[in-house]
């Protein structure tokens, strides 16, 4: 057995029977092989990587007898991970004597000084503690006796300028290294192995991908509102759709013993959170914006059993021991199949238990999209990596590392030398290298004396300053004019894509219009009109890969496809669902936007077809190509349109279709025309012109280039930062970033590569009044927050369930409001004189019969007979409008009366009173209640 290989004093701590991961990779490991592990969660990849590392160690100590030094490295992307790292390999440490520890930025001065004099044989750490390190003289001589490194969750890693920055620092810890170092990377999830295997360094690397068989259980839903998702709207203050899917998460909760929601953002995991436990849930959120206490405090509570359910983002994403989870649920489309696999997961923590995810979608895009990914994920398709190449702010930052490591002064070619050896530096030209080194130089950061590289006063400063890539995020406050009052805030990338004036935004709930902007504070103005408002947020939520998006538009051709040839809705649905785990219900309702949308004989955007559509000064462009594409399309077609027309234009867009807000002049043929013909150079260049200030602010902090004080945070300041470092590393920087991280260029070529050859074709629709169906998801503003919405009022009438009765024949029978027809009559003796009693029904029938007997009648009984008759007269003179008055919460037929008897210029006139009826009822209601 595998296990009989390892040392014997770790017997006691190997499980009966190996993993198939541990069969394979514990041979390799202790023959001295670089190792990456690609297995699933549970798997036991933690100990096939720890276990021999620590066996190979033993013999060492027992072959050269023991030294002070720190031999193995355990790096994990989050200190929340070290801790449980920690937890669980002090057992086996100090069941054979090995001493461990942690050190990362929240570690006390009095323990790193500790670690300084005695330092752990296995040290836990960071990626950005590991930086801090490096350079230490207390610790860089523990450093030397290094000759293992277990790099965990290595996929959360690649992808980010926190990987490029860990790639030249395992260089500098190898170079320090008396021997060479085995380096072993860990991940549940990577699409390119051989791109994984050369960021672990040069040499050759033993991969080691274990498709062992991970039962996944997963399910997508599109909850529809039931008549208790209106009622439950008015106490959550949401809108019914959204209430539908609160009350499908209560019921899954209800189901099971522990649950996570994932969430896509924060404002996500605050909402959600609130509106649960304002339904009486003791639920909690768990997110990075809280403090560390804060989320331990979650993690314990949830871990204890004390609360059955947390509301998470990506926090919880990794492998954070918070006890065994029966479900996950993942709020709206995760759309990254990565995302969805890590998420889900967390349920069925082992290997042999079943994973559990519920996916609840709101509209067509988002449950299309989940669909795709789930099938993607059970097919083990994953999106490919995207490595930050040639990190200039991280180049900065490491070259005066390397000066430190080498006590201050060091050759230039030797810098550029280990820099190389790093694979997203392995590309990077001298030229470039020493343009970065120059202006560093003018930045005091370093000198250049001849052939070397020397460190000044603000060297050390700044490397420390600098140690973490993620960048430092500034919100703006967002204010009302007319009253001072602070509305919300907005973030940087928000703030620099949108902060101008005359953009209308949404926050809380509702539009604004951006008056003016001084220093730190963004002037608004409440406007009535929604049409293309934006909702404002802080951060960045997950971006839909090409992959998906145009698996998305295959998807929507075949439901075309099938369309023609005849299907309705449901056929439609029963066919999808025989392929995907998707609520067939669910998904009848969710296709219904898009064959109203074929109803209308409009073609479908799909994988190889862009429809162009326009109403009024706004123009949508249907394209499923996610959102990197998009992005490109939107600011390359906009900055095109702007210039063409000398017109002020705004964009925006999502994975399946981008919103151009500009002249009224401006036709969807012309959109096409640009489309069509686009050239690659030029649509470079005008991403280059187009940097985001905020990028460029990031990246100038990271030089040090920017001026003390915080007048260079302030909106107005941002906006001329593209100028102020325009041919400098910065501006190329932010340039790369950009390229890397928010656009797909190569994927937005291929498309146009399409379009030329005839692949995609390109329809431009005549203008309308209106959007299409398809369309209006860009347009509308989602549906978090009770608005000023006069047809959400009315849609939560009409779904009232109503009393009638009949003055004649006394029935009495109960209807939907939506159901009443002017004109309606008693069901069964066909009487018009009718009644909406709202209360008291079967006194109000009681009283009735006693007053056709002459009975002597109460005073209660008496107004009773008074409301039902006033009701039925309202009935006869104004129909449908006194039915909606009288379902009006706080409306009787003496308040419908004087709201009836006014003129009313059209519907919505008659539906402001009624909800300045409610209104005035709610705030004075303790006062008739009393």
């Amino acid at each position: 057995m595998v296990f009989n290989l390892l040392n014997s004093r770790l017997q006691k701590f190997v499980f009966e029977k190996p993993t198939k991961v541990q069969l394979e990779a514990i041979p390799q490991i202790l023959k001295g092989s670089n190792v990456l592990i690609v297995a699933p969660t549970g798997s036991g990849k933690t100990e096939a990587a720890f276990l021999p590392v620590l066996s190979m160690y033993l013999n060492f100590k027992v072959k050269f007898g023991f030294k002070p030094g720190i031999y193995i490295i355990y790096i994990t992307p989050l200190r929340a991970l070290n801790r449980d790292m920690f937890k669980r390999l002090i057992k086996i440490c100090n069941g054979v004597g090995v001493s461990v520890n942690i050190r990362h930025g929240d570690t006390s001065r009095s323990v790193r000084r500790m670690q300084a004099r005695n330092p752990p044989e296995v040290l836990i750490t960071t990626p950005e503690t590991l930086q801090a390190i490096l350079p230490s003289k207390g610790m860089r001589k523990w450093l030397r006796s290094v000759k293992w490194i277990i790099v965990d969750e290595i996929h959360d890693l690649i992808e980010s300028k926190r990987g490029a920055q860990l790639s030249i620092g395992l260089e500098r810890l190898k170079i320090n290294a008396e021997s060479p170092i085995q380096l072993i990377g860990l991940s549940a999830t990577i699409s390119d192995l051989e791109a994984a295997s050369k960021f672990m360094g040069d040499g050759d690397v033993k991969i080691i991908h274990v498709e062992e068989s991970k039962p996944y259980s997963f399910r997508v839903e599109f909850p529809i509102p039931r008549e208790e998702d209106y009622n439950l709207s008015l106490k959550l203050m949401c809108k019914p759709s959204f209430a539908a899917r609160l009350r499908r998460i209560m019921e899954l909760i209800e189901t099971s013993t522990s649950t996570l929601i994932f969430v896509n953002c924060r404002e996500f995991a605050e909402f959600i959170s609130s509106r649960l436990r304002l339904a009486g849930l003791n639920i909690f959120s768990h997110h990075s914006s809280l403090s560390r206490k804060a989320r331990e405090l979650v993690e314990a509570k949830f871990k204890g059993g004390e609360i059955s359910a947390v509301v998470c983002t990506s926090s919880l994403e990794l492998g954070i021991d918070i006890g065994r989870i029966d479900l996950v649920v993942q709020y709206l489309s995760p759309r990254q199949v990565k995302t969805l696999i890590q998420r889900v997961g967390r349920s069925g923590h082992f290997l042999e238990k079943v994973s559990r995810g519920v996916v609840l979608n709101a509209g067509f895009d988002d449950l299309i999209e989940s669909m795709v990914i789930v099938d993607m994920a059970l097919n083990g398709r994953l999106e490919h990596l995207k490595i930050h190449r040639n990190a200039l702010d991280v180049l900065a930052h490491q070259i005066v590392g390397i000066i430190l490591d080498f006590n201050g002064k060091v050759e230039v070619q030797k810098i550029y030398s280990i820099v190389k050896l790093s694979h997203p530096f392995e590309e990077l030209e001298y030229e470039v290298f020493m343009k970065v080194l120059k202006y560093m130089e003018g930045l005091g950061l370093i000198k250049i004396e001849g052939k070397h590289a020397v460190k000044t006063r603000r060297s050390r400063a700044y490397y420390y300053r600098h140690l973490s890539t993620i960048p430092e995020e500034v919100t703006y406050p967002v204010i009302d004019e007319s009253t001072g009052e602070e509305v919300a805030h907005l973030g940087e990338d928000f703030f620099s894509e949108y902060g101008k004036l005359g953009v209308k935004i949404i926050l809380r709930g509702r539009p604004w219009i951006i008056s003016r902007i001084e220093g730190f504070n963004i002037y608004v103005k409440p406007v009535d009109d929604y049409t293309a408002a934006i909702p404002g947020w802080e951060g960045e939520a997950l971006p839909t890969s090409w992959t998906v998006a145009r698996s998305v538009g295959k998807l929507r051709r075949l439901v075309e496809k099938l369309w023609r040839n005849g299907y309705s809705a449901l056929q439609i649905a029963e066919k999808l669902s025989k392929n995907y785990p998707v609520e067939l219900k669910g998904l009848e309702e969710a296709l219904k936007p898009l064959l109203e949308y074929l109803d209308q004989g409009f073609p479908m955007p799909h994988d190889g077809r862009i429809v162009i559509e326009g109403f009024g000064p706004y123009i949508i462009i249907h394209s499923c190509s996610g959102h990197g594409v998009n992005r490109c399309i939107a600011r390359i077609v906009g900055d095109i349109l702007k210039r063409k027309f000398k017109s002020e234009c705004t964009v925006r867009w999502d994975a399946y279709r981008i919103l151009i807000m500009a002249s009224p002049e401006i036709e969807p043929r012309d959109v096409e025309e640009i489309l069509t013909s686009i050239r690659i150079g030029d649509a470079l260049n005008i991403i280059r012109e187009n940097v985001d200030p905020y990028i460029i602010r990031h990246v100038a902090i990271k030089f040090d280039a920017l001026p003390k004080g915080t007048y260079y945070k302030s909106a107005s300041y941002l906006l001329h930062l593209p100028e102020i470092f325009k041919d400098t590393p910065i501006f190329e920087e932010a340039f790369r970033f950009q390229l890397t991280q928010h656009y797909d260029f190569e994927n937005f070529k291929k498309l146009l590569d399409q379009i030329r050859s005839g692949r995609v074709e390109v329809v431009a629709l005549n203008k309308s009044s209106t959007p299409t169906s398809i369309g209006k998801p860009i347009v509308e503003f989602g549906d978090l927050l009770v608005t000023d919405d006069n047809q959400l009022f009315l849609e939560r009438i009409r779904r009232r369930v109503l009393n009638f009765l009949c003055l004649d024949c006394l029935h009495t029978w109960r209807i939907l409001c939506a159901d009443y027809r002017d004109g309606m009559a008693c069901p069964k003796c066909s009487s018009p004189n009718i009644s909406l009693v709202k209360w008291k029904v079967k006194e109000t029938v009681k009283a009735l019969l006693k007053k056709r007997s002459e009975e002597e009648l109460s005073e209660e009984e008496e107004s009773l007979i008074a409301y039902a008759k006033m009701s039925a007269d309202l009935i006869k003179l104004y129909g449908e409008k006194a039915v909606l008055a009288l379902s009006t919460r706080g409306v009787g037929p003496l308040t419908a009366y004087q709201i009836l008897a006014k003129m009313h210029r059209d519907l919505d006139d008659l539906i402001d009173d009624l909800r300045e009826a409610m209104k005035e009822y709610l705030e004075t209601r303790d006062f008739w209640e009393a």
